[in-house]
């Protein structure tokens, strides 16, 4: 059984979803199979999109996001599903976004 809060944020199914805390407002992280990642604030009883990060080539899998105690931003992280991850560092104060810095592992990396 699904639970809905508001209108749909997505189109698909979402696959991973994260709080990001940003001081005097929370959102929440979410990544779908409609290859999109949203950042949505809860407002009037209802999610409601604030921002719609580049989209990714494939479904998203993951999303993270990590704020040290001090700073006015959060690192967010987002993984794909052809092995890549996008960075995405967010202003607590503008809840803007900067310029995406994106990372693809391919099969023959060694460790």
């Amino acid at each position: 059984e699904f639970y809905s809060i508001g209108h749909s944020v997505h189109s698909e199914r979402v696959n991973d979803a994260c709080w990001v805390d940003c001081g005097q407002s929370t959102y929440l992280l979410t990544g779908s199979n409609d290859c999109l990642v949203k950042l949505s604030k809860f407002e009037n009883d209802q999610f409601i999109c604030v921002a719609e990060l580049p989209p990714h080539e494939s479904c998203v899998r993951g999303v993270c996001s990590s704020c040290h105690k001090d700073s006015s931003v959060s690192l967010l992280v987002t993984c794909g599903g052809k092995l890549s991850m996008e960075f995405y560092l967010l202003d607590h104060q503008t809840t803007e976004m900067s310029d995406h810095c994106t990372a693809s592992i391919n099969s023959n990396v060694s460790f």
